[in-house]
């Protein structure tokens, strides 16, 4: 449904050029959630931006639904409202002067539809996004949470190919987040809406997205569902930036099949293998909340002593650091189960929750 082939963009700035989306591919199909996840400047916003068509990329070629909207060898690129998209931004960009009826209605007016049928079309809208019974307050009387709401009614008032969403709730409060994803989601199943989002928030992306491109650097640095890039994940660089990690130098001695054996200061550990490593140094990739803790003296595969040194009360986790061999390694447990400094303890690895990578 949206293709994106081999896009480059390239600032000037007074330290020279900075090259802020460095040959980007990617395939998005349609009905599909699909999220750009990164660091800041890692050039996920400015891919969005030339899908929407309010950057221009030096190179490349973008093309929605079949149909080429930019191809910098062909001399084409079509202008921002003529690409048939909908566009969410971090700001709201909430007109202050219009009512909240006047501002979802706006599209549709400027596409040639009559006052009577915009409005009709934007009480519509607003329903779907729980804001009907608003449409004649002023759109400055709402709160964030209500005005990201009219910018979202606003973006689906008319039927496009594609919905872009630029870290539409990065300015709510914590809790108005989880609400409004949960919300977001079900309105983009609802209407089998083709989703490009932007986000540095690992959380926000994994509880929206069918699949996530993790980027760095300007580049694409891996692509999968949430789990795959969270059990699985095939770069040191995917297992830190989404949840937490701890990765351990090792050797990989051998592969067998699917699964792996690593030698690390741990001891020998069976592991699950993700590819892409050959024979030699590598990772160990394991979860904190993977690792079990055993009282001290707890022998069998993949179990290594250590001696707890601080403990964190986190509410329904506890958040131990713990001394292996001379590693500080963190595991959590649910609080109950939390041990105090000082307890010599036994840590397992379960061979299915740990993961061989390419060293860092």
């Amino acid at each position: 449904m949206l293709e994106a082939a081999s896009l480059t963009k390239t600032y000037v700035t007074a330290q020279g050029p900075w090259r802020a989306v460095d040959d980007v591919s990617f395939r998005i199909e349609a009905g599909e959630f699909f999220t750009l996840l990164g660091p800041s400047g890692c050039g996920k916003t400015t891919t969005l931006r030339s899908i929407a068509g309010l950057e221009t990329p030096d190179e490349g070629r973008i093309a929605i639904g079949g149909q080429a909207v930019f191809d910098a060898r062909a001399g084409v690129n079509l202008p921002a409202n003529r690409r048939d998209l909908g566009m969410v931004f971090q700001s709201y960009a909430v007109w202050p002067h219009m009512s909240v009826l006047r501002n979802v209605a706006f599209p549709l007016e400027v596409h040639g539809a009559s006052r009577r049928e915009a409005a009709e079309g934007a009480r519509r809208a607003l329903d779907l996004v729980g804001l009907g019974h608003l449409a004649e307050r002023s759109a400055t009387l709402l709160s964030g949470g209500q005005q990201q709401r009219v910018a979202l009614a606003r973006a689906i008032v008319r039927p496009v190919r594609l919905l872009l969403f630029d870290e539409p709730l990065s300015n709510l409060d914590a809790e108005l987040r989880i609400q409004m994803r949960v919300e977001l989601r079900d309105l983009q199943r609802r209407l089998s809406a083709t989703s490009v989002y932007v986000t540095h928030d690992q959380e926000e992306a994994m509880a929206l997205s069918d699949r996530i491109a993790v980027m760095r650097a300007g580049r694409i640095v891996e692509v999968g569902t949430p789990d795959q890039l969270y059990l699985r994940p095939r770069h040191p660089f995917t297992a830190r930036f989404i949840g937490q990690a701890e990765l351990v130098p090792a050797d990989l001695l051998r592969r067998d099949g699917g699964g792996a054996l690593l030698r690390t200061r741990l001891g020998d550990i069976a592991c699950e293998w993700a590819g892409d490593v050959a024979p030699g140094p590598a990772s160990l990739l394991v979860r904190p909340e993977h690792i079990e803790l055993h009282p001290p003296g707890t022998d069998g595969p993949n179990t290594a002593h250590g001696r707890v040194l601080s403990v964190a009360f986190l509410g329904k986790l506890a958040d131990h650091e713990v001394d292996v061999a001379g590693l500080r390694m963190r595991v959590q447990t649910m609080s109950t189960a939390r041990r105090a400094p000082g307890t010599e303890v036994t840590l397992r690895f379960p061979p299915e929750r740990c993961v061989a990578l390419a060293p860092e």
